[in-house]
């Protein structure tokens, strides 16, 4: 006997279902991999360019306001910081790098929160979700003309998540590099 098939199968249909559930599972899991470590490479990325926004305000010889003007002359009322660095610190549940400029000397080279008064500056603030962890809570700090690194010693900097971990290393002249992208 001669069939005319003109359709397809319940079985076929099935069979190309399945395929087509298969590969939308396979895309959902590796776009919601990639949106993650995209995440993590944007916030890895304002930790780095916080330190290099220290480093080329130093370098820069960038002008701040001179609060006390002791001797009253208009000329005098923008100096050169002393010198520009990143605070990082753990606040409650989540850690905060503070860009911060200082009119004066740097006698301790840590950042001291001005509260009103005179002396360090708050440039820029970058808090990290708690998600987010740093190993370091220090003062890092560059000293014009130079940008001279104050600190004086090679330093690691790593940023971490449950997924991934990124560092920044910082060499004992004050460069900066990034280093490889590791998952856990």
């Amino acid at each position: 006997m001669l069939m005319n098939k003109n359709g397809f199968t319940l079985i076929e249909i099935l069979l190309v279902v399945a395929i087509m559930a298969i590969l939308a599972t396979m895309s959902a899991v590796s776009t919601t991999k990639t949106v993650s470590k995209m995440q993590f490479q944007g916030t890895f990325n304002k930790v780095e360019q916080i330190f290099h926004d220290a480093r080329s305000m130093a370098l820069s010889g960038k002008q701040i306001d001179d609060c006390t003007d002791i001797d009253n002359d208009p000329s005098t009322e923008h100096v050169v910081a002393a010198g520009y660095g990143v605070n990082i610190k753990k606040g409650d549940s989540s850690f905060v790098l503070t860009l911060f400029s200082d009119a004066h000397t740097f006698d301790t080279g840590e950042f001291e929160d001005p509260e009103g008064g005179c002396g360090d500056r708050i440039e820029s603030v970058l808090e990290l979700t708690d998600e987010y962890k740093l190993d370091k809570e220090n003062s890092f700090v560059y000293i014009p003309p130079n940008a001279v690194y104050l600190n004086g010693e090679d330093v690691t900097i790593k940023l971490e998540t449950v997924k991934y971990f990124q560092e920044i290393f910082i060499n004992s002249a004050g460069v900066i590099e990034k280093l490889e992208l590791t998952g856990k």
